[in-house]
């Protein structure tokens, strides 16, 4: 047994004894577990001095004033931005569908389902919020998490009431099992009918979610593979450190996942035809340098990064 393949095995079985830990968490009713993933993401795609403080995932309170509580900002206004510019150059068919990919309470993305309530409740937009914890109580989890940091749960409960989010369990397997349920095989209801996941979000955003994995070479692909033809995928895990160049998660992780991210970002360029966007296209600050990961498909030229 060389050492490249003891190296896949010892971080494979890592995986599944993590897979199943994280499992559990949303079984535990002190709200403690991913008390990060409260899917708040206030902060702007391009570089600035955020510290490092955030790095992983502290409250984005602290951008929130009275006067902007019920605004869309930093990536929200990013987001909103690019699915108006999806819904312009939509010709028929289903919505535009937009993940979240491991994205926690969806804090922001039910700020942005307010938002575009209209677009949703006429079926031109789809918005999902991913998680791996089973029998997530979406109501506890987000009393106790934002409780924490003295958020607003208002947006959430407004979503959900309004049955203008969905909340999934699914994760980058291959296949569901009796304890898994997979991206690759989860199938989505929207006013156009029943349709499946992979090979049809328009949107994925992540925010340290892909840094758990310790076996890249299989979860990246499969994040890509849920990607449309003319897809974008955006990555906002903050470093206080200047971003690699293929992913600013790999500045977070071991010496032993570190290399085969590199490789399966650098194989995901060429293999799902991608290119990376380095700056803002369009919008107030266009030109400046992106702090995101964010990677569109060769043949798109849309959703311009806005911010």
């Amino acid at each position: 047994m060389n050492q490249e393949f003891r190296n896949f095995h010892k971080r494979l079985k890592r995986q599944h004894l993590e897979n199943k830990r994280y499992r559990s968490m949303g079984k535990e009713e002190s709200g403690e577990a991913w008390s990060f993933a409260i899917g708040d993401y206030s902060k702007p795609v391009f570089s600035a001095d955020f510290g490092t403080s955030t790095l992983m995932g502290v409250s984005e309170s602290i951008y929130r004033t009275e006067e902007t509580k019920e605004s869309l900002l930093g990536i929200e206004k990013s987001l909103e931005q690019m699915i108006l510019q999806l819904l312009e150059k939509k010709d028929g068919g289903g919505p535009i569908v937009v993940l979240d990919f491991g994205g926690g309470l969806g804090l922001s993305f039910c700020r942005i389902a307010r938002i575009l309530e209209n677009e949703i409740n006429e079926g031109k937009v789809k918005l999902i919020i991913s998680n791996i914890e089973q029998n997530f109580d979406i109501h506890l989890a987000a009393e106790s998490r934002l409780a924490n940091v003295g958020l607003d749960m208002s947006p959430i409960i407004y979503a959900l009431e309004n049955n203008l989010v969905e909340y999934v369990e699914a994760e980058l397997t291959g296949n569901d099992t009796k304890d898994v349920k997979s991206f690759r095989q989860l199938k989505i209801k929207t006013e156009s009918g029943v349709i499946p996941l992979i090979g049809n979000v328009n949107l994925i955003h992540s925010r340290m979610s892909l840094v758990h994995s310790n076996i890249p070479e299989f979860h990246v692909p499969r994040i890509f593979e849920l990607l449309s033809q003319n897809g974008i995928f955006i990555d906002s895990s903050f470093s206080s450190r200047e971003p690699s160049p293929i992913g600013n998660e790999s500045s977070l992780m071991n010496y032993e996942t570190k290399p085969s991210f590199d490789i399966a970002y650098e194989r995901a360029l060429t293999d799902f035809h991608l290119n990376r966007i380095l700056q803002v296209e369009i919008g107030p600050n266009k030109g400046k340098k992106l702090f995101s990961t964010i990677l569109r498909k060769k043949d798109s030229d849309h959703p311009l990064v806005w911010a």
